[in-house]
């Protein structure tokens, strides 16, 4: 008889999936914000004096829903360094034409006084830690 493994997701705010259990990305949990306006996005940069990072995303996305679990660990790595920002392109349109998303995923790194960074489709948490300069 073959048995497969079984694997339990937690989906949190309808678009997030969590590995149960991994306490690496349980922990990394309270990192991620959704957001549905600018104003929104403006205070979480105004009070994390650090890196945010924002993702946009959509529920129907597969490339999108393998890049979550990705972002709550690296959310878990480098919790004083980064915090991340996650928008529905589905809920809040005009952020995603406001930051010229054209496709997803689509994640878009700010930093205090320097031009927003853009990075397009899947990547591993290590190579978006690479990509925005994260260091343990």
């Amino acid at each position: 008889m073959n048995v497969l493994p079984v694997i339990a997701v937690l989906v949190i705010g309808g678009t997030l999936p969590v590995i149960a259990g991994d306490p690496a990305l349980v922990a990394g949990m309270h990192q991620l914000k959704a957001v549905t306006t600018q104003q929104e996005i403006e205070r979480i940069v105004a009070d994390h004096p650090g890196m945010v990072l924002v993702d946009f995303h959509a529920s129907w996305c597969g490339p999108c829903r393998l890049l979550a679990p990705e972002l709550q660990a690296l959310a878990a790595t480098y919790p004083k360094q980064i915090t991340i920002i996650t928008v529905d392109v589905d809920e809040a349109p005009e952020l995603a034409q406001r930051y010229a998303v054209e496709s997803i995923p689509h994640l878009t790194l700010l930093r205090p006084g320097q031009p927003a960074q853009t990075h397009r489709g899947f990547a591993t948490r290590e190579k978006i830690a690479k990509w925005a300069g994260l260091k343990l």
